[in-house]
């Protein structure tokens, strides 16, 4: 008789592209011989949010920092950087992160030694609330599996200044939205960190720190359909497809328009935030959008990071064509 010899694989669910097809991406824990398949087992949430992180942003990242004014909405910040992440041993578990700045003009810039590390990432300390980063140990990251998700933290959300960032993500490219709210809760400022993967030639962002008077998307005509993937607050997934973009919360035509408490912010490279101007309460929500040009076809993606009771509350992300 053929004895068993079933071992472990971490294996990554592919995503399926198209307007008619939908899958969600998870990754799975499977024991298998050569002889018969066992049952399927779930990782645990903190390998699987530590194996987003390696597949998705264990690279070095090249962008545009633009940052702006809550109240003026005037330009007080824009610098080029590189974010690099590099894995210091074969096994992916102790990963250096390393900020390098210059001026727009190709000068190197330096910034606060806690806005540039290095930083060493140890995949011990993720756990099942979220990715963990030493520049910010009460936070955590929560990531879908193309990459996109949120840095934020996850308890006391009221309880002091506040910030998180919100990733959007589509292969050799991403945008971050950051916000940021001082000891009264007003929101101080917003910025935008568009970037790409440092060895792509190609480039879809501009140089623009212009904000618009709403989304500037000739190809919006018709709907957007796709799947909707959220996060609970225990870091459970669940899946929806054949979802309708909600078009409307968007296209407006207002800047100024309050929509559930938030004032919507119109970045450049048609990117979209939503954000109250106060914490008037410790249940809210944050939302961005981006429009990412995929050849002749469009990949509408966006992220919205609720919070309740002070605490967050779900990660939802929608990926529509």
């Amino acid at each position: 008789m053929t004895s068993l010899a079933p071992f472990l694989s971490l294996i990554q669910l592919s995503t399926c592209t198209g307007r008619d097809a939908y899958r969600f991406s998870s990754y799975v824990t499977v024991f298998y011989s050569n002889l018969l398949c066992y049952p399927i087992v779930m990782a645990s949430i903190a390998d699987i949010q530590w194996a987003t992180f390696c597949s998705n942003i264990l690279y070095q990242w090249s962008g545009l920092w633009t940052f702006w004014e809550a109240d003026t909405r005037q330009v007080y910040d824009k610098f080029r950087g590189v974010r690099s992440f590099v894995a210091l041993d074969e096994g992916k578990t102790e990963v250096k992160h390393q900020n390098l700045f210059e001026t727009e003009d190709g000068n190197e810039r330096l910034l606060k030694p806690r806005h540039e590390g290095p930083w060493k990432i140890l995949k011990k300390d993720t756990d099942e609330s979220g990715f963990c980063h030493p520049a910010m140990p009460e936070a955590r990251g929560i990531f879908h599996s193309n990459g996109g998700g949120v840095w934020t933290r996850v308890k006391d959300i009221v309880a002091k200044p506040f910030a998180a960032e919100m990733f959007l993500c589509q292969g050799e490219f991403r945008c971050s939205v950051i916000v940021s709210y001082d000891e009264l809760k007003q929101l101080r400022s917003f910025g935008t960190i568009r970037e790409r993967k440092l060895n792509t030639q190609d480039e879809i962002w501009s140089s623009s720190a212009l904000l618009q008077n709403d989304l500037v998307l000739s190809q919006l005509d018709g709907d957007f359909i796709g799947v909707e993937n959220t996060f609970d607050k225990n870091l459970q997934l669940s899946v929806v497809s054949e979802c309708k973009w909600n078009k409307e919360f968007w296209l407006n035509g207002s800047r100024d328009n309050e929509t559930e408490a938030n004032t919507l912010f119109f970045l450049p490279d048609n990117i979209c935030l939503s954000a109250p101007s106060k914490l008037s309460s410790s249940s809210f929500n944050l939302r961005s959008c981006v429009l990412f040009p995929l050849g002749e076809e469009m990949e509408l993606q966006e992220l919205t990071v609720t919070y309740v009771n002070g605490h967050l509350h779900s990660v939802k992300q929608g990926l529509y064509h």
